[in-house]
């Protein structure tokens, strides 16, 4: 397993670049398998993917197992903990032991994670929070070209201060559980390659104190969420393969009936390319429509063009800069509005200075496009940089800065508001 795969960032509201190990389940990602023959895309390795056995951990062999235990720390400043016009800063240190023991068959594949993260903040206790997770996932190798692949984990998580679903009168974080499953198939004919998966998300949400006294209930917002995808992909040749894919998915909520009901039925169709050009581009990028009806009249349906995509550039072996860009129907708890438009992109560049010392720059761009009777628009444009520093096998340390702003309009507009982050990690690596 790469070093890079077992280093932890610091607690941020955007995208992290490197993860401790954990969980990969209820995503169609995971069920697609790896890519071989007329659809491997592998000319080029990226800068965080690529191997580095001078510098990975071995990991600790048991009996059939490989386990993969990390240990993190870190220190991040954060001039707006709030997510407020007017921010208030504090400093947070955090603690994050992990663990991951995968098999190391030549045919099929188990894994299992469990791991911890426990914020404290220095002078606002209130907002400390303690996140677990642990789960699993397996793929059965049936033959030549098939495979099977499942996952399930658990896990309690805080809502993010910078969530726009966070609730701004809340005078602690949200507390919520997710149970997660999946399963998924591949088979490879030739030219053809033919993909399927199911997933289901359960949510669970905690009431909090509000600010000035009361709570404020967290049930409305549980729910479950489920969907099938399929991907049906024609090689036209060992470099370019075109595909379709149709996605159908069900948003659930348990405590919400009549008009206040936000159950909801949503299609996506896409039709896309996966592309290797030479050694310099690598890419998979799908364009379609996306539909949620709603089940309550209060309601107005959502939909719009859907964007899924992700170029990658190898300009030298030592850089990878990569853009991602994406257009989804997602779901709001904001009266007046059962969901909104999500548009995203980024931009990234990670330059590897030396085998050991790798370098990052991200700016990206997130909107938010409220659908019904709320009139709001909400505009977050971020950006980031770090550096890793992998001392041995053992020892890796990371640091960087993160900015986030959020421009809101309408007449039931959101908090404007922006947030800078310094963080400094080290992690240890057995």
């Amino acid at each position: 397993m790469s070093a890079l795969a077992l280093v932890a960032t610091a607690t941020g509201a955007q995208a992290q670049a490197y993860r401790i190990p954990g969980d990969q389940t209820a995503d169609f990602g995971s069920a697609m398998g790896e890519r071989t023959g007329l659809f491997a895309r592998g000319r080029s390795t990226g800068v965080l993917q690529r191997a580095r056995p001078e510098w990975d951990p071995r990991g600790v062999r048991w009996q059939s197992l490989m386990l993969h235990p990390t240990v993190s720390a870190s220190l991040t400043s954060d001039d707006n903990i709030y997510a407020k016009a007017a921010g208030q800063a504090d400093a947070v240190v955090s603690f994050r032991p992990a663990v991951l023991a995968e098999t190391q068959w030549a045919r099929h594949y188990v894994s299992a994670f469990a791991r911890l993260d426990s914020r404290s903040y220095l002078d606002h206790p209130r907002e400390d929070a303690v996140d677990w997770a642990f789960g699993g996932n397996g793929r059965f190798d049936a033959g030549r070209g098939t495979s099977f692949q499942g996952g399930t984990s658990y896990e309690q998580t805080t809502e993010s201060r910078t969530s726009i679903s966070a609730p701004p009168s809340a005078a602690e974080p949200v507390r919520f559980k997710v149970a997660k499953a999946y399963v998924g198939g591949v088979k490879d004919l030739s030219r053809v390659r033919l993909v399927t998966s199911a997933d289901v998300r359960d949510l669970k949400y905690s009431d909090v104190d509000a600010i000035g006294g009361g709570k404020i209930a967290g049930r409305d917002r549980d729910r479950v969420a489920s969907s099938l995808n399929g991907r049906a992909e024609y090689a036209v040749s060992g470099a370019t393969s075109v595909f379709v894919s149709l996605s159908a998915n069900a948003r659930k909520y348990k405590n919400g009936s009549g008009l206040d009901s936000r159950d909801s039925k949503g299609v996506d169709a896409a039709l896309g390319a996966s592309f290797d050009v030479t050694s310099l581009i690598r890419g998979d990028v799908a364009v379609g429509y996306s539909r949620q009806a709603y089940d309550s009249a209060a309601f107005r349906d959502v939909n719009g063009t859907s964007v899924r995509g992700r170029l990658e550039y190898f300009p030298l072996p030592q850089l990878t800069v990569s853009a991602v860009a994406a257009q989804s129907i997602e779901d709001t708890d904001f009266a007046g509005a059962a969901g909104f438009l999500l548009t995203s992109g980024q931009l990234r560049a990670d330059y590897e200075f030396r085998r050991n010392i790798l370098l990052s720059g991200r700016v990206g761009y997130q909107k938010n496009d409220f659908k019904g009777a709320i009139k709001r628009t909400d505009k977050r444009p971020s950006a980031g940089v770090g550096v890793t520093y992998l001392l041995n096998r053992t020892v890796g340390l990371e640091g960087g800065y993160e900015w986030l702003k959020q421009d809101s309009s309408g007449s039931e507009k959101g908090t404007n508001f922006s947030t800078n982050r310094f963080y400094l990690t080290t992690t240890y690596k057995f």
